[in-house]
């Protein structure tokens, strides 16, 4: 795609607003601002000035509006660019974009502001991605996370073990080349030694991925149990309004609910799942497939029992299909007697139970704490410094990871460099892949074809 052109595009969300903007970027930006619009001064807009004024079609006045000019390279695309802030009418910001594409300039595609600013170099690839990260954050911690990633702070840890890598090779190329020089010969184990440094950096990337997702996603929590032991009671209890059918008839629940809160500012997906037995009823074993599947998917199990009946048999039961996940005990309908040898058989499951009744609320409390203490330790507040990688990027940090292990392997087997430094050149490129020095046209036209039209 060139980018020698002009391109613009309504860069607010179409409908009545306020305010609405038209955005134009390239070469005749702002030769196309001083045909559309007359300011109210006189004065032509400097670079980073905002004028006040009337956009005009002609001899016709189409809007009063800002304008706003930045000048390549310091601008959102390192070209010349101008803003129109008008009205934010549906008329308004249609009739200034049907002008400005009249006066040279064409129809932006999706993400392709943001995709310039990426080909001409302000910003890399996993910066770009940033951006669009930063606009579907749905929390205040996926925010912060996007936002550090777009001042670079991804980009500064992939480039800094890719320096390393870079180095690595460098010495074993000098070696090979020049053996005379002893003093610039590298050794085995100085390679395992610099592999084993980039492969510690690498390996927390990736761990990052997890908690990213739980940060940008939210936590999903799936309530499982037997039946009538109080998972619809208790999904009620976390969402604060009666949204599952609650009924003394074991089987009620036959679908997983699912409803949204927030704990100490993340999101948590409740899946009130229905109870899992054995039955004959060909409904109520779809029902429990559900609640399998909606176990499988979770981050967090709350494994639910009635403590006035004890640790049945079906409890053991569902606890052999959940115990591989991270779960907490709701020891639930504490207001009724506890059938004696209860909290011996709990200790036995090896979990941590919470003593609650989920009609009344008692021991909500302590059962979102001990959530946020399983999850949350160490502190939830993900500051812009912190780096949290996406799928794209987790993928190329395990090619990497690999190359390197592979690296490490022959250090260790008194491998030749050489061939060693054909593993560290496969990690050089997929370190690469992720802020885009390595990427395919294909692949950067297919993150930018996420974007919406006019960022």
């Amino acid at each position: 795609m060139p980018i020698d052109d002009t391109i613009a595009a309504i860069s607010t969300p179409i409908g009545r607003g306020g305010i609405g903007i038209v955005r134009v970027s390239g070469p005749l930006a702002k030769n196309i601002a001083e045909k559309a619009f007359v300011s109210k001064s006189g004065k032509e807009p400097g670079h980073f000035q905002l004028r006040y004024g009337q956009v005009m079609d002609g001899g016709n006045v189409l809007d009063e509006a800002l304008l706003s000019f930045m000048e390549g390279p310091h601008s959102y695309t390192a070209q010349d660019m101008v803003e129109f802030s008008c009205h934010g009418g549906f008329a308004s910001v249609r009739s200034i974009l049907e002008l400005v594409v009249r006066l040279g300039a064409r129809l932006a595609e999706p993400g392709e502001f943001t995709k310039r600013a990426y080909l001409n170099g302000r910003i890399d690839l996993s910066q770009a991605e940033a951006v669009l990260e930063l606009i579907d954050a749905k929390t205040k911690h996926a925010q912060l996370g996007a936002s550090g990633r777009l001042s670079g702070s991804l980009s500064r840890k992939v480039k800094s073990s890719r320096d390393r890598i870079l180095g690595l090779q460098a010495r074993i190329e000098v070696s090979l080349d020049f053996p005379e020089y002893d003093d610039e010969a590298v050794s085995s184990e100085d390679i395992l030694e610099a592999c084993l440094d980039v492969r510690k950096d690498l390996g927390s990337l990736i761990e990052s991925f997890d908690r990213g997702r739980l940060l940008d996603e939210g936590l999903k929590v799936a309530i499982a149990g037997r039946p009538n032991v109080g998972k619809s009671s208790l999904l009620n209890a976390l969402v604060n309004e009666d949204r599952a059918i609650v009924a003394d008839l074991p089987g009620t629940t036959r679908d997983v609910l699912s409803e949204f809160i927030h704990l100490g500012g993340m999101p948590l997906k409740i899946m009130d799942t229905a109870g899992i037995r054995q039955s004959r009823d060909a409904v109520e074993l779809l029902g429990v497939g559900k609640s399998m599947q909606a176990v499988r998917d979770a981050d967090l199990v709350l494994y639910v029992v009635d403590s006035s009946m004890g640790i049945t048999d079906d409890d053991r039961r569902v606890w052999e299909l959940v115990k591989a996940k991270p779960a907490l005990g709701a020891a639930n309908k504490s207001d009724l007697d506890v059938k004696p040898g209860f909290l011996e058989a709990c200790a036995e499951i090896g979990i941590r139970f919470i003593s609650m009744n989920a009609k009344d609320g008692e021991g909500l409390g302590e059962l979102k704490d001990a959530i946020q203490e399983m999850f949350f330790t160490g502190g939830i507040e993900a500051g812009a410094d912190e780096v949290f990688v996406n799928i794209r990027q987790k993928a190329g940090l395990d090619k990497a990871l690999k190359s390197v292990d592979a690296a490490v392997a022959g250090a260790r087997a008194n491998v030749s460099p050489d061939l060693i430094s054909i593993d560290l050149a496969d990690a050089y490129k997929s370190l690469g892949l992720i802020i885009g020095e390595e990427a395919s046209d294909d692949l950067v036209d297919k993150i930018f074809a996420d974007f919406c039209v006019g960022k």
